[in-house]
């Protein structure tokens, strides 16, 4: 398949910057000519070289690299810097598979997954085909070179393979914190294409004319479908109806106040919801959504249920802008944020962190509750507390130990609520029965297994000296 779509000889020149970053399936890497190379290389001319045979080596099971490199070597047209570069690729270790199958043992998810039934299905066949190419050595295919020989690998598991094959491709090369980002942004675009054609939808129900019902007995549930909830739905049609019938309708013009449960009067429209429900539970639940339910039946108050429709589509719009901004201004800015410390945290040893420099965490709030109970611990000596659990069987947070209260006074400034100190104390106790070195190798060892292997090939290139 890629035979018949590249022309060949492929020029170094002529790739794009991504395919020079991630690599290049091992039938184009066969016939790549590397026309603006010289002989001897620069360190950054090399590093990228290196990225590029490491990407394309992860693009390829051994055997195929393996018969690339030796092609190079029988070349006279390849400079030997590039051979030199391609055979210490070939020679790397390649990432720890252990790593990266404990990693996809847990359930990814998916910020798109609305019914919650299919949702544990998916992510269990998800988890299952990213083992299964991992165990059969056939991770290679998760690779952005090989996204077509992929979706045909998973074509029988998966309807959508060409999103799940884009997702195991992410999930592989560039981890989970990209995956989070790129289903984020999937989401963000969905909410743009709601938006756009409930506002169409809006603009078509103001230009309408009036809907109005010509035989009220004929009224159903289903005509105020435009009514998310089921309970207001329910309550909605089954009061507008009642006064439709009762040739009632003018209470609806009242204003807003007089129908709600007013200054110890009672309402014209509470009477009747409360008639509707059987039990203690279903009255609560009608006072609880009264407002709405009211709202809903002035919008009928002339009989137009486009004006039903016209408020529910606002309403709607107005939800969705806010989970735009919402997805766009804090979710997509806290991944980003996150991807970019564990990057930067990424390749540092328990050596990097002193005990009490908490610093290999990202929150600063929870760095400096930390680093405050740890210097407290120490000033106090108070480490041996942590030997055993506080007594009264109600945890760190309720106990009422001598000790406990000696290292809360010590951290009066930092505001904690019970849970927080709780949480605080944990840490010390993990520390004192683990080790300091445990608990840091624990944390960095997290940020490790949830990277991709393109991405940390290239932040070990990044950070090292050719």
């Amino acid at each position: 398949m890629v035979n018949s779509i590249i022309k060949y000889p492929v020029r170094w020149s002529h790739l794009p910057k991504t395919q020079k970053v991630q690599g290049v399936h091992p039938n184009v890497l066969r016939h790549m000519c590397f026309d603006t190379i010289e002989n001897p290389l620069s360190v950054s001319s090399a590093n990228l070289l290196q990225n590029f045979f490491t990407g394309s080596r992860l693009a390829s099971d051994s055997k195929e690299f393996f018969g690339v490199v030796l092609g190079f070597q029988r070349q006279n047209k390849i400079p030997g810097s590039v051979v030199a570069v391609a055979k210490r690729v070939f020679k790397f270790k390649m990432p720890e598979e252990l790593l990266i199958r404990d990693r996809a043992s847990f359930p990814v998810q998916f910020v798109n997954e609305k019914d919650s039934k299919h949702y544990s299905a998916y992510v269990l066949a998800f988890s299952n085909t990213y083992n299964k190419l991992i165990n059969s050595n056939k991770s290679f295919l998760m690779h952005p070179a090989r996204r077509g020989e992929l979706e045909n690998e998973i074509k029988d598991s998966f309807i959508d393979s060409k999103l799940v094959a884009e997702r195991l491709t992410t999930l592989r090369c560039y981890g989970y914190d990209q995956l989070n980002i790129c289903e984020l942004e999937r989401k963000y675009r969905l909410y743009e294409s709601k938006l756009v054609d409930l506002q169409l939808q809006l603009s078509k129900v103001v230009a309408s004319e009036p809907k109005l019902v010509k035989d009220p007995r004929s009224l159903q549930e289903r005509d105020f479908s435009c009514i998310s909830s089921d309970i207001v739905r329910k309550h909605v049609f089954l009061v507008y109806r009642e006064l439709v019938l009762s040739k009632d309708l003018e209470i609806l013009k009242l204003p807003q106040e007089r129908l709600y449960i007013y200054q110890g009067m009672v309402n014209p429209i509470h009477p009747l919801l409360v008639g509707y429900e059987k039990d203690y539970y279903g009255e609560c639940a009608t006072i609880h959504h009264f407002g709405v339910i009211v709202k809903y039946l002035r919008a009928l108050k002339n009989g137009n249920f486009n004006d039903l429709l016209k408020l529910c589509l606002e309403e709607e719009i107005e939800c969705i802008g806010r989970l735009l901004d919402f997805t766009r201004n804090v979710e997509l800015l806290e991944a980003k944020e996150v991807s970019t410390f564990n990057e930067k945290i990424y390749g540092k040893t328990v050596d990097d962190f002193e005990p009490g420099n908490f610093n290999f965490l990202k929150n600063s709030t929870k760095i400096s509750w930390l680093t405050n109970a740890y210097n407290a611990v120490e000033k106090l000596d108070a480490w041996s507390y942590f030997d055993k659990e506080p007594s009264g069987k109600m945890g760190y947070m309720l106990s009422s130990d001598i000790q406990l209260r000696e290292i809360g006074k010590e951290l009066e400034l930092d505001g904690h609520s019970g849970a927080s100190m709780g949480e605080t104390m944990r840490w010390m106790q993990k520390i004192r029965q683990m080790g300091w070195q445990t608990v840091v190798s624990e944390n960095l060892s997290d940020v490790s297994n949830q990277m991709g292997v393109l991405q940390k090939a290239r932040l070990k290139t990044a950070k090292s000296q050719y």
